[in-house]
């Protein structure tokens, strides 16, 4: 009977060890999980922080498109109404010419030959400005989604990472 009590004893002994045990492993485990979460915590508010950073970026990136854009059709309307202007000087001095002499009509041609090649050119000038600023706020947009996608995937997959 001693021994069945000494051995109940030991078995006792040994399992309120592995419990002691259990117990110390699970307050390192527990210890682990709260820094982990306090860690994630941050990162995910890091990740709000850069989204919102590239966010403002995005929108500041816009404005200078729109105002490259803008910016572009002033210069467009500003050469159009040179060239108008120099068009409409021509045309008087041409009438003014053509009522002194009659006999200038090549010279008329002449300068409304070049008068429109100058608006041609002007326009074609102005509508490269134009496309250049298109072109411009299309990469700007391209270029500020595909950050904002990849600060997104970036934050995901840390997150992910730190989670698993």
């Amino acid at each position: 009977m001693e021994e069945f009590q000494n051995k109940l004893y030991s078995e006792i002994s040994a399992q309120h060890k592995e419990i002691e045990k259990l117990r110390e492993s699970y307050i390192i485990t527990n210890d682990r999980y709260s820094e982990s979460l306090v860690l994630l915590n941050s990162l995910v508010k890091n990740a709000q922080d850069v989204a919102k950073r590239v966010k403002e970026q995005f929108k500041e990136s816009v404005l200078d498109a729109v105002t490259a854009r803008d910016n572009a059709a002033k210069t467009v309307n500003i050469a159009t109404a040179e060239a108008k202007e120099r068009a409409s000087f021509r045309t008087s001095t041409l009438a003014y010419s053509l009522e002194e002499n009659p006999e200038a009509i090549g010279f008329i041609i002449e300068s409304a030959a070049k008068a429109a090649a100058e608006a041609e050119e002007a326009a074609i000038k102005a509508s490269k400005i134009v496309a250049a600023a298109a072109d411009k706020l299309a990469e700007a947009v391209a270029l500020s989604a595909a950050l904002s996608e990849s600060v997104e995937a970036a934050a995901l997959k840390d997150t992910l990472k730190d989670a698993g």
